[in-house]
């Protein structure tokens, strides 16, 4: 990506937005491809060693929630991973096409699911990459702030796992269990 920013002392109050949208033209031409272009058309084998074009961005979704009555992955928390179609995914619109390689989809609630602590909602808080391991960081439901069960993040790594951790003291970070960390298949 190029930028430039120039400031003047002079007072000048004078801008050049030819030159301004000359750089914009050459910036595009460089960095896009031509829409008319003479490249052949992409065969089935290069398709599938490429994301989709239209691949959703890794971030949080309101429009995902965990279905069905799966077995909590976490302790007091029910976290489903994988394909934006498998089984106990429920979107409120069509599911969104991701990179298979690169993303997957979660969907997580403490909604209905037995707990021997008294905890608040889990809300999606966000993620982070730590080695080859992604991390989904689960904070308490506030009042006045969406509740977020779903998002799309990073694949792990080779070797690599999906884990839960929480914000602040919440029992979502642990193994059903109550001990060790919380893992999630996908």
């Amino acid at each position: 990506m190029k930028a430039e920013a120039k400031a003047s002392s002079s007072g000048s109050n004078d801008v050049d937005f030819d030159a301004s949208k000359k750089r914009d033209e050459a910036w595009e031409s460089e960095a896009l491809p031509a829409s008319n272009s003479a490249a052949p058309a992409t065969t089935a084998t290069a398709a599938s060693t490429e994301p989709p074009a239209n691949a959703a961005l890794f971030g949080a979704r309101h429009d995902l929630n965990p279905t069905g009555n799966p077995s909590p992955a976490c302790q007091c928390l029910v976290v489903v991973a994988g394909d934006p179609k498998r089984a106990g995914l429920a979107w409120s619109g069509p599911a969104p096409e991701i990179d298979a390689k690169a993303q997957l989809v979660v969907a997580l609630t403490s909604d209905q699911v037995a707990c021997s602590v008294k905890a608040p909602r889990a809300s999606y808080m966000g993620y982070e990459v730590r080695d080859a391991d992604v991390v989904i960081q689960v904070e308490a439901a506030a009042a006045g702030r969406p509740l977020t069960q779903g998002a799309i993040v990073p694949r792990p790594m080779s070797r690599g796992k999906l884990l839960i951790e929480s914000a602040a003291n919440l029992p979502y970070g642990k193994a059903p269990s109550g001990q060790g960390p919380c893992s999630v298949p996908f």
